[in-house]
């Protein structure tokens, strides 16, 4: 596939550390995306429609998984059956679609036939492929809703977000690799253990620095994996923070991360900008030693996060997994506006059953998915909508073929609406009427 080989060629010069450098670098803004959706559903045909068609699924926790993934918006979402494909022993099966002109989730059951090398947390490369676009911008991912292991099956969720569906659109459900991992966040270092002293150093193959292991050693609580090992400023002049894994996460893609800050004030980037690290094997233990640009000079100065990161506790299952599926979307309503609202014009609003869809010209790069909004309904509803944005993605005008920038902004609603009821949607403090 066209996606593939383009995603493939990328990945080639793809550096681990520097991907872990920059998860570092934005760790400080790391927040997780939610949006809140209802949880009724509306429509009791739709409901037993989907029920009888989902019975084929693996187990009925992934049943239920999937209907609290969909939550309110179950009634519009799209039942799939009978479409899968298997190989390396991994079954992927695609059980549901919930989709409009601009946002697309697909929802899929990957069994593992052949072993147990899946889990509820992993890293996948998948997506959803021949989405038509016109903005220059998409974007989409994969996560695990839900995993039962006694059938050794993960519900998967792809997003395919920024595209412009006109129809009922045929496309490509692709899936390149599963691996098991375990994301930690919020382990604290101890207190006190960061001091002056210069810690003793060993040079590595290649002749980088690291902190020689075992000198300030630290059990986190909750977790058997992963463990201090050193901290402190090794003889290179700089502050090294080094952790040992054990068990399955004892390898060399394993890592746990800080991010140095400045009790004084100073800029973020002073102290995690020059970042090295290194992954070694030494007594059959495996250690990851980060070192960061931060001197004995600054000590005073240096306040450390809790560790977090990424523990790789199975092998990569990689593969060919494509199957062909056709996204039915909703009827909607589309509205050519000029409305000023600040530094932009909302030139068009899209308004589906499950969401609205804002573009606006600028080139300020405003992105009103980051901003106040709420919809009104022509009975007088208000639906907040600020907490439930799906995309807030900005286009300049080069990129989009045009003579100015665009903004492409979207919310999802709690429960499916009819898009003739919806009068006016306020952006920033300024309504823009619809009808």
């Amino acid at each position: 596939m066209k996606m593939r080989s383009e995603l493939d060629r990328a990945m080639q010069d793809i550096v681990l550390t520097e991907a872990r450098r920059q998860a570092i670098l934005h760790g400080a803004a790391k927040k997780r995306p939610r949006f809140t959706r209802g949880a009724r559903i509306a429509a009791a045909a739709v409901c037993v429609m989907l029920t009888a068609s989902m019975l084929v699924m693996a187990s009925t926790g992934l049943r239920a998984a999937l209907m609290q993934a969909l939550g309110g918006l179950a009634p519009q979402s799209q039942a799939i059956s009978g479409v899968s494909t298997q190989a390396e022993g991994i079954e992927v099966r695609v059980v549901s679609a919930l989709a409009d002109s601009s946002l697309t989730r697909v929802y899929c059951e990957v069994q593992d036939k052949a072993g147990d090398r899946l889990g509820g947390e992993m890293r996948i490369w998948g997506w959803v492929e021949g989405l038509p676009n016109d903005s220059g911008i998409s974007s989409g991912g994969a996560k695990v809703i839900s995993y039962d292991g006694d059938t050794r099956t993960a519900l998967v969720e792809l997003t395919a977000d920024g595209n412009h569906l006109t129809g009922d659109t045929p496309a490509t459900v692709s899936f390149s690799s599963f691996q098991a991992i375990q994301d930690i966040d919020g382990l604290p270092l101890p207190d006190g253990v960061l001091t002056a002293e210069t810690r003793k150093t060993i040079t590595l193959a290649d002749g980088g620095k690291a902190l020689a292991p075992e000198q300030t050693p630290h059990a986190f609580v909750g977790t058997g994996l992963v463990r201090l090992s050193s901290i402190g400023f090794a003889e290179d002049g700089r502050l090294h923070v080094q952790v040992a894994f054990a068990g399955s996460a004892g390898n060399d893609q394993s890592y746990m991360i800080t991010t140095v800050r400045s009790r004084s004030g100073k800029d973020f980037e002073t102290y995690n900008q020059d970042l090295t690290d290194a992954s070694f094997v030494q007594d059959g233990t495996h250690y990851y030693d980060i070192a960061f640009s931060a001197g004995v000079q600054d000590i005073a100065d240096l306040v450390l996060d809790p560790l977090y990161g990424t523990l790789f506790t199975k092998p990569e299952v990689k593969g060919e997994w494509d199957l062909d599926v056709t996204i039915q979307i909703p009827e909607q309503i589309t509205y050519a506006t000029h409305t000023q609202v600040g530094g932009a014009v909302v030139s068009q609003i899209r308004v589906s059953p499950i969401s609205v869809f804002v573009m606006s010209d600028n080139d300020a790069s405003i992105l009103f998915g980051n901003r106040p909004a709420f919809a009104m309904l022509r009975d007088g509803t208000k639906l907040i909508l600020t907490q439930n944005v799906v995309n807030a993605s900005y286009s300049s005008g080069e990129l989009n073929g045009d003579t100015v920038g665009h903004s492409y902004d979207q919310w999802v609603f709690d429960e499916p609406i009819d898009p003739a009821d919806l009068v006016s949607i306020n952006l920033d403090g300024v309504t823009v009427p619809l009808q």
